[in-house]
């Protein structure tokens, strides 16, 4: 009798075995029918395999092939992620040398415009470069000085005139005065020697 429900038992559990794999199977035919190792991201591989796996005493029991093909996928996207980074960064150098390209092309063109303006601005007094505020102020500066120059070397010149023809006519006094001061002379001297002579002529 022991052994009859010995024997019970062991049917009983392999009948629970037996639905347990069955059950499994039938779940993993239907996960297998939504996800796939073929397609899909890496989480939706993970979620195919997770689903899909045989569930034993609280542990999942993944079939080598899969593992294998999902490690493969993983490598693979791995490299293709690698392979765009490359790429990313390759752009970003030659971004970056366009750049410095584009930096170096319009401090150029900088330079030329600052050159431009400062020729527009200015030009060569004797050789020398001078800006139009500096040669404005520079004219008015020589006007002005030859202005003042000017009037008053008409105001000395007029001085000088007046001065010249006050002594113009001063000399014309003078010589006039000394023309009566000889005549006077000669008037007197004849007196004198006319006087003498009579001396003269009264002694004889």
């Amino acid at each position: 009798m022991v052994m009859d429900n010995s024997i019970f038992l062991k049917l009983i559990v392999v009948s629970f075995f037996t639905l347990a794999f069955f059950g499994d199977s039938f779940a993993q035919s239907d996960n297998e029918n939504t996800g796939s190792l073929d397609a899909g991201t890496i989480d939706s591989q993970y979620d195919y395999i997770w689903k899909s796996s045989n569930k034993y005493q609280d542990h999942k029991v993944v079939r080598a092939f899969k593992l294998n093909k999902f490690r493969d996928n993983v490598i693979d996207s791995l490299n293709a992620l690698q392979l765009e980074i490359i790429s990313l960064n390759s752009r970003i150098v030659s971004k970056n040398s366009s750049n410095r390209g584009l930096n170096t092309t319009i401090d150029t063109l900088n330079t030329q415009l600052i050159q431009a303006i400062s020729e527009k601005e200015s030009f060569s007094i004797l050789g020398t470069s001078t800006s139009k505020p500096v040669f404005k102020s520079l004219f008015w500066t020589i006007t002005f000085l030859l202005g003042f120059l000017l009037i008053f070397s008409f105001f000395r010149l007029k001085s000088k005139t007046s001065i010249a023809k006050e002594a113009r006519s001063n000399f014309s006094m003078l010589e006039h005065e000394f023309e009566d001061f000889k005549k006077r002379s000669r008037e007197k001297e004849q007196v004198l020697a006319r006087q003498l002579q009579n001396e003269i002529n009264k002694s004889l």
